[in-house]
């Protein structure tokens, strides 16, 4: 059956903002037109009303100083329009100092809204403000070492030609359980969920419930989630065994042997040894 989407607070008036720097335009995916594309389809999926979409092209990130985006600001400080919508947050900045400047004056105070696509951020509601705090720690650790490159593990000093390529993702990336365990799933429009997610996602939000209640989270007609104990490995690097299991949240969730507990015991010594 096909869904229609709408908008977590009834129609918006937004504007767009995009923006590319000269040597961003040849890259498939950030052209001005690519950009544009973005916003009309996510303004249409929302049944938001995009009165304009305002361009910087050929510039920097690296502060506010730009005439398209200035315009935009002082359009959204007159209340013109309610909210500024962008393909990805590094479009409208780089800086952390802006973007703090720019939650603390007016996104909390509620002037106007911020809207981002690729990081599905909508500052009107709740869950749109935990990802905006989300998306600012990741602009923190991208701009960790400007002459650096962000890597699994940490900043790769040396150029990207010279720096060992990231390995293939093997799995869903970090924070990908918090729409499951706080189930919001229908909220973003972006994925074709499907009726298996909603039941890992109640699943998900059974055994949290339980842990934030009484501090386990196993109830009734949830599979066994088998607690971690000094009688099998699960009390440190003293543990008295190595049995310890993990919990596979899945359609058919089940406990399993811990592949990696060598490994976590490993480290686990590493600060005690000289």
């Amino acid at each position: 059956m096909a869904r229609t989407a709408h908008s977590p607070i009834g129609t918006t008036k937004v504007l767009g903002y995009v923006r590319v720097s000269t040597e961003e335009q040849a890259e498939r995916g950030v052209s001005l037109d690519a950009q544009r594309a973005k916003l009309e389809a996510y303004a249409t999926l929302y049944d938001l009303e995009l009165v304009e979409v305002i361009v910087d092209a050929g510039v920097s990130a690296k502060s506010f100083d730009r005439p398209g985006l200035q315009h935009a600001l002082s359009l959204l400080r007159k209340g013109k329009t309610q909210a500024l919508l962008v393909a990805k947050l590094d479009r409208l900045t780089r800086s952390m100092r802006d973007l703090g400047t720019l939650v603390e004056e007016e996104l909390v105070k509620g002037k106007w809204a911020l809207l981002s696509v690729a990081e599905q951020l909508d500052t009107r509601t709740a869950p749109g403000r935990l990802v905006l705090n989300i998306a600012t720690t990741r602009l923190i650790l991208t701009n960790a070492d400007s002459k650096g490159m962000l890597a699994a593990g940490g900043v790769v000093k040396s150029s990207p030609a010279a720096a060992n390529p990231l390995p293939q993702s093997r799995g869903a990336v970090h924070s990908a359980e918090i729409e499951y365990a706080l189930g919001n799933l229908s909220s973003n429009k972006v994925y074709a969920w499907t009726p298996d997610d909603y039941k890992v996602s109640k699943l998900t939000q059974e055994y949290f419930a339980n842990f934030i209640k009484k501090g386990a989270p196993n109830g009734p007609g949830l599979p066994t989630w088998p607690a971690a104990n000094s009688s099998n490995g699960g009390g440190g690097s003293g543990g008295g065994g190595d049995t310890v299991q993990v919990m596979r949240l899945d359609v058919e969730s089940h406990a399993e042997p811990d592949k990696n507990r060598a490994r976590y015991l490993f480290l686990d010594q590493l600060p005690t040894k000289r």
